[in-house]
């Protein structure tokens, strides 16, 4: 889950360099880490990797965390 966290950190890093990117990929995040039926990135994550949508969520939210730090 660090790897997930780092990965958010880096994120931003990019996305700062550019106001509409940033509010994108926030608004993206936010929504896609708010129920495991509404989060369409979960679900993608959940059928690349073949592992229950749950394990998408949770890295999600890492992500998510190393963003807004």
């Amino acid at each position: 889950m660090l790897a997930a966290r780092v990965m958010g950190w880096n994120m931003v890093k990019i996305a700062r360099l550019n106001e509409e990117l940033l509010e994108r990929i926030s608004a993206l995040l936010v929504k896609n880490t708010v129920s495991l039926t509404t989060s369409e990135i979960s679900k993608i994550m959940a059928e690349f990797y073949e592992n229950a949508v749950q394990d998408g969520m949770d890295r999600l939210i890492e992500i998510k965390a190393g963003f807004m730090e």
